[in-house]
C-alpha cells in the first residue's frame, strides 16, 4: 500500500499546477500563468508519464524475474537493469526539478507584480 502522501504529491501535482495556471490567467497574471502551465506540462511529461511508461514497467519486469541462485547471474541481471533505470530516474529528477524551478519563477512573477 502506498503512503497516504504519495498519491496527492505524485499524481495531483500536474493538476494543482494546471489549476494554478488557470487561476493566474483569471487574475490577469499572464507571466505567472505561463510559468505554472509550463511547470504542469514538464511535470506531467517528465515526471508522471515517464515514470508510468518506463520506470514502473522496468520495476514490474524485475519483480517478475526469478531471483538468480548464483551471484554472477544476479550481478549480470542487476547490471542490465540498473544502468537504464538510473538514466530514466535521473531524467525524472531533472524534469521534476525543472518543474519546481518553473513554479518558483511563477511565484516570483506574482510577487514581483504585487510589489510594483
Amino acid at each position: 500500500m502506498r503512503n497516504a502522501l504519495f498519491f496527492p504529491a505524485f499524481f495531483l501535482t500536474p493538476l494543482a499546477l494546471g489549476l494554478a495556471a488557470w487561476a493566474w490567467v483569471a487574475a490577469g497574471q499572464q507571466t505567472a500563468a505561463v510559468f505554472f502551465g509550463a511547470a504542469a506540462l514538464v511535470y506531467l511529461l517528465g515526471g508522471l508519464i515517464l515514470t508510468m511508461a518506463v520506470n514502473v514497467p522496468m520495476n514490474e519486469a524485475l519483480a517478475a524475474t526469478p531471483t538468480p541462485q548464483d551471484i554472477e547471474t544476479a550481478r549480470a541481471l542487476w547490471s542490465q537493469y540498473s544502468a537504464p533505470w538510473q538514466v530514466w530516474n535521473i531524467a525524472r529528477t531533472v524534469a521534476s526539478g525543472f518543474a519546481l524551478l518553473l513554479a518558483t519563477l511563477g511565484l516570483m512573477a506574482v510577487t514581483s507584480s504585487a510589489n510594483t
